[in-house]
């Protein structure tokens, strides 16, 4: 974990990006996963598509337990494999739904960004007995990315009505502490648009395609600018 001292000019030691998606489902092969926020991640243009998180970590995983709340799953909860399940509760009440005992490696992908308390919902998972000492890796968009900045040369913002805040590197350090969390690594992550190249078709699709591709360049050369941010947390 990198001694941070929140100095104005302070310089950050910054791996270079990955594939959130790819680096997530590799990190759960073989193992218990609780994927906390699921369904937002399977929205329906996305299932069986190589971006649906939830079922790529189905086919690498042992097995993949999710949580959400949302009010589109029925009350038994959905199969979405012969490896995975979506149950239906809240996160803070795991220990409800899950026999965390089981569990081996905590994923809560995209989702402190929707909470209205991230410190409780972290400050939460730490007070866990059964999850003592096991891995927790969360994903979050970055609030310094490159795309940002790009988007408000046109006077535009990338977020919706769902998005209650956006991180950077230090200020999730900073949540981090308050938590009592006491190590951890970050590791950036390239921004992708999926639903926009999904969506998009003859030159709008080439000129999103490109747009993507600068923007990897970009981050890789400016990691601290990347799309977001990766944290691989011990428990």
């Amino acid at each position: 974990m990198q001694k941070i001292y929140y100095t104005p000019f302070e310089k950050l030691s910054v791996a270079k990006p990955v594939d959130r998606i790819e680096f997530t489902s590799q990190a759960v092969s073989q193992k218990q996963v609780l994927d906390l926020g699921a369904y937002d991640e399977t929205s329906f243009d996305k299932k069986e598509h190589k971006y649906w998180l939830h079922g790529r970590m189905a086919e690498t995983a042992a097995y993949v337990y999710g949580v959400d709340s949302s009010e589109k799953l029925p009350p038994e909860g959905l199969a979405t494999s012969a490896k995975s399940k979506i149950l239906k509760g809240g996160i803070f009440n795991l220990h409800e739904i899950v026999n965390l005992d089981t569990i081996e490696i905590v994923i809560a992908g995209e989702l402190i960004e929707h909470l209205p308390d991230t410190l409780a919902f972290l400050s939460y998972l730490k007070s866990l007995k059964a999850l003592q000492g096991k891995k927790f890796i969360l994903s979050t968009p970055n609030a310094a990315c490159l795309s940002n900045f790009c988007l408000g040369l046109c006077r535009m913002e990338n977020n919706d009505v769902n998005h209650l805040q956006v991180y950077s590197l230090k200020t999730l350090h900073s949540l981090f502490l308050r938590a009592g969390f006491k190590d951890w690594q970050f590791i950036p992550y390239h921004e992708i648009f999926p639903e926009m190249v999904n969506r998009s078709t003859g030159l709008m699709k080439v000129a999103t395609l490109l747009f993507q591709k600068s923007l990897h360049l970009g981050e890789y050369l400016f990691p601290v600018l990347s799309g977001g941010w990766l944290a691989v947390i011990k428990i």
